[in-house]
């Protein structure tokens, strides 16, 4: 599981998949990242696109790679177990939810 501090800028690497298996994502797509609880019912941070240019992803294999800005999480209250929601929209929209342990970063 991916572990994020509130207030980091670290680059978060997730492997997508569909039926089990990596697939394409086409560079012309939007892929979108928010963190949201658990429940799905409230969205903790800002909303970031993710760029097919960003180090260390690989679209082709539907690698994500992406960052949060420090604004987008530092004020962050975590009262519940939150997760990613990835979208992405390659001619119809698709979205995952994936587990992450948020940490409240204190320096």
């Amino acid at each position: 599981m991916t572990t994020l501090v509130t207030g980091d800028e670290g680059l978060i690497k997730v492997q997508l998949t569909k039926e089990g298996s990596p697939f394409s994502i086409n560079t012309s797509a939007t892929v979108k990242v928010g963190i949201v609880t658990a429940d799905h019912k409230e969205l903790l941070s800002s909303v970031v696109t993710c760029l097919h240019t960003s180090p260390g992803c690989d679209w082709a294999t539907s690698l994500i790679s992406f960052s949060f800005p420090s604004t987008a999480t530092q004020d962050i209250v975590i009262t519940k177990p939150v997760m990613l929601e990835l979208e992405v929209d390659d001619g119809g929209k698709l979205t995952w939810f994936i587990p992450i342990k948020l940490l409240k970063g204190q320096i």
